[in-house]
């Protein structure tokens, strides 16, 4: 795998706050067989919703803007990660999750009059950091 995007994505919340998080997406050598892995990361001035409370919308976002689909290879695997201290705790550790979505495909919703896309319901799975360095095959 290689790292093909590191970047801060703008989003709105589920309430329509506004929001961003760090967005790496890692793609495959084998795109035709192997899935890209995106980390989905908390930034400490993220003045809105979480990504944990808006994984659905930022998942949906991700797959639509970086074409995540194009290729019809597996759908993408999304790890959510809060740093060290990310959940406004000194003590906290890093922590990583595997969301898994009911489904991916990118449906349209309108809320309050907005539309955007959404993916299907999450579950989250926690794992430790060299878990998440296996999967992408370099250090996060």
């Amino acid at each position: 795998m290689h790292l093909a995007a590191d970047v801060v994505l703008p989003y709105r919340g589920p309430n329509g706050s506004r929001s961003k998080c760090r967005v790496r997406i890692y793609e495959p050598d084998d795109s035709a067989r192997d899935a890209p892995v995106v980390i989905l990361s908390r930034l400490a001035d993220n003045p809105g919703a979480s990504v944990t409370n808006a994984a659905p919308l930022v998942a949906a976002e991700v797959i639509s803007l970086f074409a995540l689909t194009r290729w019809g290879g597996p759908s993408p695997v999304f790890v959510e990660h809060y740093d060290r201290g990310g959940r406004d705790a000194r003590e906290d550790r890093d922590e990583f999750a595997l969301v898994a979505f009911s489904h991916h495909e990118v449906r349209a919703q309108k809320r309050a009059g907005v539309s955007y896309g959404t993916l299907g319901e999450p579950s989250l799975s926690h794992l430790d950091r060299a878990a998440v360095e296996s999967l992408v095959g370099h250090r996060v």
